[in-house]
This record gives C-alpha cells, sequence and structure tokens, in this order.
C-alpha cells in the first residue's frame, strides 16, 4: 500500500503539461515497483496514469517522490489541485482520500530573483568569507542575484559603525539569528538559511550556490521592476516606483513589498572600521579565502559593499503595498518616498541601490525581487501612474511616517520540497 503525503501550494503554467513530484509513504510489505494514481482540478478527474519508479522500495514506511503529470486549465486563475495513489504495481487499492493543494496556474513564467540577506559585522572572526561568497555568487548567478549586508553587534559593544538600528532590532533578524545562531550567516528568499560561504554547512568549501540555485527553482507568481530616483536636487529624499504585476488571478492578495537602501564602498577610519580577519592563517584550497592569508588579524583598508542603510516593512512587508484583488498581467503601481538626508551611513550618493522584495504574508518568504540604481529622475523614463491623488505617507530612516505625500490611487513556510517545477 501507499499514500500521498500533504502537499505544498503547486505553481504551473496554464495550458501546458506539468509535472511534479509529490511525496507518498510506503504501507505495505512488498516491494513497491509502481504507482497508479488520479489528479483531480476542482474535483474533475483527469485519466488515471502509472509512475513507474526506477528501482522498487522494499522498506515499510518509507518516504519516496511520485512523478505526477498533469493538464494545467487555461485560464490563468486558482484551483484546487488533488492526488489519489489507485494501485500498487497494478493492484487496485480501497478508495482512498485524496490530498490536496492550491494550483497556481499562472499565464507565463515570470523572471525569478533571489535575495541573499547576510548577517555579518566588523568585529566578526570569519565573517570575511561571507565577502568572499558573496563575489563568487554575483560571478555565478549575474543580476538574478541579489545581496544585502545586514551589519550586526550587540548595541553594548557597538563595534561595528554600519549597523541600522531597526533593521537589528526586528523581529525577523531576531528569529532568523536565534536559528542560525551566529554569525556569518544568511538567509535565502528568508526560508532558505545558512552560511554565506559554505552552504549548509559551516566550515569547509564553497556551496552556497546551491542554496542559491534551489531558491532561484522556485517560481516567481509575479514580475517586479523597480525604479528609484532622487526626488529633488539636494537629494535628500528617494521615490521608490514599484511595478508588480501577478502572473494569476485572485480575490486573495496575500502579498506585501519591503524596500531596501544599500550601499557600496563604505569605508572609515578607527577600530570600528577594520575588518577582523580569521583567514589570515589560511592555507587550504579555496582561492576566494586564499586572498585573505597573510594579510594581519585586522584588515585596514576595507570597502563595504550591499551594506543595508535604511529598510522599510522588515518584519511583515508594507501594509497597502499589494491590493486585491490580483488580476493576471495587470500591473498594480505602489510610490513610496523615504527621507535620507540624516542618513550618516550614506557617503557616496552615486553608489546606492534600492531593493524590492515581494513576500508572501502566509510564511515569510520571498516571492520575487527587483533592484535599482538611485538615479536622478532626469536619468530614467517616467513611471505610469494613473490619475488623481491621495494622500501616502512619508517615511524617516526608522520606517516611520514623517509626513504625507501625494501618491496615485491605483489598486492595488513550511516549503515542501516536492513542489512543480
Amino acid at each position: 500500500s501507499a499514500t500521498v503525503q500533504p502537499l505544498a501550494e503547486m505553481t504551473a503554467v496554464a495550458g501546458n503539461r506539468a509535472t511534479a513530484t509529490v511525496p507518498v509513504l510506503t504501507m505495505g510489505s512488498e516491494p513497491v515497483g509502481s504507482l497508479s494514481y488520479v489528479v483531480t482540478i476542482d474535483g474533475r478527474p483527469q485519466q488515471e496514469a502509472v509512475c513507474t519508479l526506477e528501482q522498487p522500495v522494499d522498506e515499510l514506511g518509507r518516504l519516496i517522490g511520485m512523478t505526477v503529470d498533469y493538464d494545467v486549465p487555461a485560464a490563468a486563475e486558482e484551483y484546487m489541485l488533488g492526488i489519489a495513489v489507485t494501485k500498487v504495481n497494478g493492484e487496485p487499492l480501497p478508495p482512498a482520500e485524496e490530498q490536496q493543494a492550491m494550483l497556481l496556474a499562472l499565464s507565463h513564467e515570470p523572471l525569478k530573483r533571489t535575495v541573499m540577506e547576510e548577517f555579518t559585522g566588523t568585529w566578526c572572526l570569519n565573517c570575511v568569507r561571507g565577502f568572499a561568497g558573496i563575489a563568487l555568487l554575483e560571478q555565478q548567478f549575474g543580476d538574478r542575484f541579489i545581496a544585502i549586508a545586514m551589519h550586526s553587534d550587540d548595541p553594548a559593544l557597538d563595534r561595528d559603525p554600519m549597523v541600522v538600528d531597526h533593521y537589528r532590532n526586528s523581529t525577523f533578524y531576531k528569529d532568523k539569528i536565534s536559528v542560525l545562531g551566529g554569525l556569518p550567516s544568511c538567509t535565502i528568499d528568508r526560508w532558505i538559511d545558512g552560511d554565506p560561504y559554505c552552504g549548509y554547512q559551516t566550515t569547509g568549501s564553497f556551496q552556497t550556490d546551491r542554496l542559491v540555485a534551489e531558491a532561484l527553482a522556485r517560481r516567481a507568481t509575479a514580475d517586479l521592476q523597480l525604479t528609484a530616483t532622487w526626488t529633488d536636487d539636494s537629494q535628500t529624499a528617494i521615490r521608490y516606483d514599484v511595478e508588480t504585476a501577478f502572473a494569476y488571478s485572485s480575490a486573495d492578495a496575500h502579498y506585501r513589498l519591503i524596500l531596501v537602501l544599500t550601499a557600496d564602498g563604505l569605508k572609515g577610519e578607527g577600530a570600528r572600521w577594520r575588518q577582523t580577519n580569521g583567514y589570515d592563517d589560511y592555507s587550504g584550497p579555496d582561492e576566494a579565502l586564499l586572498q585573505y592569508a597573510g594579510r594581519g588579524r585586522y584588515l585596514t583598508d576595507m570597502e563595504y559593499d550591499h551594506v543595508a542603510v535604511d529598510i522599510v516593512g522588515v518584519n511583515d512587508g508594507i501594509e497597502g503595498s499589494i491590493t486585491s484583488p490580483l488580476v493576471a498581467d495587470a500591473p498594480q503601481h505602489y510610490t513610496l518616498t523615504t527621507a535620507v538626508g540624516g542618513n550618516t551611513l550614506i557617503q557616496d550618493k552615486q553608489r546606492l541601490n534600492a531593493i524590492a522584495m515581494l513576500i508572501d504574508t502566509r510564511d515569510g518568504s520571498v516571492v520575487n525581487a527587483a533592484t535599482s540604481r538611485v538615479v536622478t529622475s532626469a536619468a530614467v523614463a517616467t513611471v505610469p501612474h494613473a490619475a488623481g491623488v491621495s494622500q501616502q505617507p512619508l517615511y524617516d530612516l526608522q520606517g516611520r511616517v514623517a509626513g504625507t505625500k501625494a501618491k496615485s490611487p491605483l489598486r492595488k513556510r513550511c516549503i515542501n520540497i516536492f513542489n512543480t517545477h
């Protein structure tokens, strides 16, 4: 015997033939060589099909992956998908209750980008491997990989000059660091946690590319575009214009945006700016780490990139940034202006990057992301917005409302490894 186990939400392109790998638990005493199954879409059964295993499984209580093929409806909407095993080795089973999950039929496959939030510090002995890891990931994945270096320290010690208090004090960071245990560490799309260089390990060779590849394999449900511009000649405020176009229709918009500002090339003088180097005596095979060997315990010539200098919506996203209903391929526009005139971490206004993360509020994971250099308004084309004016908050550096500005009134976790690819 065998039964389908609980399923996670699935995504597939509408009108296509899709393949999923779903978890099945073996329950009988005979070896399992093949599984027959039936897929239903909103209660309508498709033709029974067979999955033949590469090797028969002769183990009671073994969790195996059953490959399932099914036809995706043509309309880009939400559906209830059900799967049940009907036969084992061609022998019929007693009728079993199917396992169900939501199926999102997408109009197309959005371009997926992934975000690493790296937790680091100048005082951290081994954090230089995080710098090496990010450089390798940028080489390998190009603009599909976005890095955010979130500097942290014990407030009583104050050893790092690049700490952003409302990022470090956020529930998001505290929850993550309680699981990860310390620095260096990272979270990728806020659902894959590990080391920025060693992946799922804490020592050894470079393996974090496997984590990024795993995140990129998770299909995005929306396209995301971002433009970031200075609002005035004095460059004291930044306007974020985000366009989100979902690839399916739904009455429920369980999504929000998070906006982050990062800076490249940060540097300074004094003990707080020097980077502790735990790889001074490194003699291993990794060329990326050998660059720190023989340079002393402290690096005094560091320039820090990807440094988070501001964030809005750090924990649960910005309320109202995505609104119901979702209409397939109909863009939503969201605009937010942040005041940055008093931000002492901004050293070079030509080297600022804006990042938008679209999160699923049900589990906090990042669905997709986009990034943009912060430029003058004359350097970019005008971003379209609907006519009409309503009031939108102007935020300060801590994400607190500091005033209002005009805006367009446009309407706006368990991650299962057995997901549709």
